[in-house]
This record gives structure tokens, sequence and C-alpha cells, in this order.
């Protein structure tokens, strides 16, 4: 890779790491006294500023984290000034590059204090300082700088002064003592009741805001029991009361169907210049009996769906040699039970042409209640039928507007009914369809 091709390739590099903000190698930084300790918790090290605490992270090593948006060096840098100071910091991208923020300037100084950015201008390597230790060093805390083995973190390492591999920078709208500048954010979320049925939940909270900063945004997590995200709701608002309420009702405004008997989990937070202030993780568990069948896997159902069009233009007798004689028949329509398809115990029905050929294949299944549980389970059931056939080749489902019914013109439909006031699945295959 040389000449032309290569000073094109590096041009574009460079032009990516400008806009992404993040260090393009780990910490080769020759740094003194650093202690190496285990990655096992995620967590190295942490740095507490105006009341505020920044945790150094880890993941086991790979080339990506050298640009990773979370774990990177230049990463904890951003996430230092963006929590402590509401600040946005960028261009942490080369040895020339100095720190760009969103406010002010940042300068070079021989002078560090705590919060202040150090650059390597070797590897291309950022660090906040940590301390200041009174003997000629600082203390930084960073993020991707490793032992030899790419095995464990340093921590603690300290920098002199008079190392000219190192350049000091410090933020104007930080030059007062280390406690002048006030946090931009500095927010507390405390849950309050819970108004749980078995289908819906209206969860609250308080917002502690003590220094009346405006917030623009809020939001939620909804995961299901499994720590499957349901639901990431961000939405906009001006509130700058020291302490505000919020609240989310998951059927009506959030759009999430619970099922009864079941556990989810909840995150509340709040968003200051692109920083998500979280409140702990909460749960609750709907009322009701949770409905012991599973909706089928994605896959179960397309191959489900195969086994039936394996059954077009077949003759009586080889339908019987497919799946048993029928327990009901007509001239033209045999019946089977068969409980192998979608899981489930349900009915086919094969009709067939007056040449004695199966022209269509219906399976149906009936729930055995009316109960309310029956019916959220029947809607999803419903729904993950339509989304497994939209996964087949060649498959565009048409919903009708009118009813819970989906159609593949010359092919396939799908219809959730109510008979008797039971919910009823209904699936079919063939050429008379549409």
């Amino acid at each position: 890779m040389l000449g032309k091709w290569k000073s094109k390739a590096m041009g574009m590099m460079a032009a990516i790491m400008l806009f992404t903000g993040v260090c393009p190698m780990q910490a080769l930084a020759f740094m003194e006294d650093a202690d190496y300790v285990s990655i096992a918790s995620g967590v190295v090290d942490s740095i507490t500023v105006n009341g505020v605490t920044v945790d150094a992270m880890y993941q086991p090593y790979g080339t990506w984290m050298d640009t990773d948006g979370t774990y990177s060096c230049a990463a904890f840098v951003k996430r230092f000034y963006g929590q402590v100071f509401g600040r946005d910091v960028y261009g942490l991208n080369s040895i020339y590059s100095t720190p760009l923020i969103d406010s002010g300037e940042f300068y070079a100084t021989n002078t560090p204090k705590v919060g202040d950015i150090v650059k390597d201008n070797v590897s291309v390597h950022w660090a906040i300082v940590k301390e200041v230790t009174g003997d000629g060093r600082v203390t930084v805390i960073q993020q991707n700088a490793w032992d030899s083995s790419y095995s464990n973190a340093m921590v603690n390492a300290k920098i002199r002064l008079d190392d000219s591999r190192y350049t000091f920078f410090r933020w104007n709208g930080n030059e007062g003592g280390q406690e002048s500048v006030a946090p931009a954010a500095n927010y507390g979320i405390e849950y309050g009741e819970q108004n749980v049925s078995e289908t819906n939940a209206v969860l609250y909270a308080k917002v502690n805001n003590p220094n009346g900063v405006t917030v623009k945004q809020v939001g939620c997590y909804v995961w299901n029991e499994n720590d499957e995200l349901l639901k990431y709701h961000l939405e906009d608002c001006v509130r700058s009361e020291t302490r505000f309420n919020m609240w989310y009702d998951l059927n009506a405004e959030l759009g999430i169907s619970l099922e009864p008997g079941t556990t989810y989990k909840y995150r509340f937070f709040v968003v200051d210049n692109g920083t998500e202030y979280l409140g702990d993780v909460q749960s609750f568990t709907t009322s009701g009996t949770k409905v012991s069948e599973a909706i089928p896997s994605e896959l179960d159902i397309q191959n489900s769906i195969y086994v039936m069009m394996d059954l077009l233009f077949q003759s009586p007798e080889q339908i019987i040699d497919h799946v048993g004689a029928p327990v009901e028949s007509s001239e033209y329509v045999y019946g089977y039970n068969i409980d192998t398809l979608f899981s489930k115990s349900g009915k086919v029905y094969t009709f067939f042409t007056t040449e004695c050929s199966v022209e269509d294949v219906m399976w149906i299944y009936q729930y055995n209640d009316d109960s309310e549980a029956s019916m959220i389970h029947s809607e999803n059931f419903y729904n993950a039928i339509v989304k497994a056939m939209n996964g087949m080749n060649g498959v565009n489902m048409v919903e009708s507007n009118e009813r819970m019914e989906s159609v593949q013109k010359d092919g396939l439909r799908v219809a959730r009914d109510v008979v008797n006031g039971t919910p009823v699945i209904t699936v079919e295959v063939g050429c008379q369809i549409g």
C-alpha cells in the first residue's frame, strides 16, 4: 500500500476521525508508577469533580476499541466534560490537535490542575488530570491504556510535568479554583408509585434538579423479563424547576401492550447536552395469570408454512401418507388434528379440486377461553405470523384496515378473529387466495 493510494486513504481516515472525535490508537504512553488492575468489573477507576463522578470503563481489548464511542481514550475525555461541565469536547484526533469545545476554548498550560486534558504527543492518547501530586508530577485517569498483554488496565499512572512527551490543556471556563465552576447538571430521579394492571402500567418519578438547569429532554427505557428492550422513548420538554414530576402510561403514551403475570423493567432518564442522566433500574409485575403458551419463533412459523405449502397439489392418498387419516371429511374437504404446526395443537383442512388435487390448506387454532390474556396473546401471535411471512422471499403481506387480516395475493392469508367470544387464528396457503 504505497504512493498516491496510501496518501488518499490516510486523508480519508483523518477526515473520519475529525468527525468522530475518538483517538485512533490505544495508550502507548510512557507513564510512571502505574497500577495494573483487572477489567472484570468493567469500571477500573473514577474521578469526582463538582459532586459528579465519572467512571473509566473497560471491556476485553479489541482494535475496535481504539475508535469506540464509549471505551476509547477520547470517549472518556468527552464523557468527563459532558457530565461535569455540560460541554461537548471534540477534535481529539491527532498529535497536532488542540482540543475543541462548544463554549470557550482550550489553551496549553505548564501548571495543570484537576480536570485538565492531557495529550500524548507520540501515540495520540488522551487522559484527564486526576490529581496534582506536589512532586512535579500529576496522576491521570484514562481509558484504553493497558499492560503489555492487553489484559489489565493501567490505573493511577503518573506523568512528570517536565516531560516534553505530554501537553496539558485547560478550558478557559475552568480557570478558577476547582470548585468555582458549578456543574451544568446534577440530577437525581426518585421513583414513586406504580399503578399496575394485567395489561398496563402507569409509572411515576420525581426529578431533582438542584441547579435549576432547563431540562429539554426526558425519556425512559422499558425491557421485558428477558432483558430485551421493548421501548426507548425520548421526548422534548422545558422544565427548569428544582423538582418536577415524570410519569408514563405504557399503553397510551408508549404503545406497549403488556401481558398478565409478567415482570418488566424500566429506567427513567434526563438528557442534558447529549448526556443521559439515568435513574436506577426498577421493575414491576403485572397482575393476572401469565399465558403459558409461548409465541413460536419466526423460524418455526416459516417452517410450518412451508410444510403447509408441501401439501398443495397432493392427492388424498398422498396427504394420508404425510399426516395420517383424516378425522373428518366431505367430498372435497379433509380435516386433520395436527400438533406439530406452529408449535400448537391445531386443526388442518385440505381443500381438493374436482380432480382430487389439493388447492388450499388451512390451519385453525382456537383459544380455550375469552380471558384478557388470551385476547392479547392472540393479537401478538397474529402479529408474529405476519412478521414471519414478510420475512419469506417474495412475500409482502397486505393488511386489512377493517380487521386483523393480512393477505399475499395468490398465496398466503392470516387472520385473527373472535368466534363466540373466543379468539381464533387462521393461516391459509393456496391458489385461491387474494
